[in-house]
């Protein structure tokens, strides 16, 4: 599982959108502009979509971790009682 090629991807939908949006002249007629929004909507959608991937990937790589650290915690604990009843005797 890899995050970085899901951060790439949204951050370049937005390096579009912003890109489009620096070359469009200032002047520009409502028509215009309102035949520019579906693509420029189609840019923040495609990052929205690339950050949530992201995010799942990320909590689900978080729940791997925690769970061996449960694990490792408990091993340990383990441990140590026996180590504790081996003392005693």
């Amino acid at each position: 599982m890899s995050v970085s090629p899901h951060f790439s991807s949204g951050l370049l939908s937005l390096e579009s959108f912003v890109q489009i949006v620096d070359e469009t002249p200032h002047d520009i007629s409502v028509a215009a502009a309102q035949r520019m929004m579906p693509n420029l909507i189609g840019h923040v959608n495609e990052a929205h979509e690339a950050f949530q991937i992201a995010e799942t990937i990320i909590q689900e790589i978080n729940d791997k971790l925690d769970n061996e650290r449960q694990i490792l915690w408990y091993r340990r604990k383990t441990q140590m009682a026996a180590f504790a009843k081996l003392k005693k005797i």
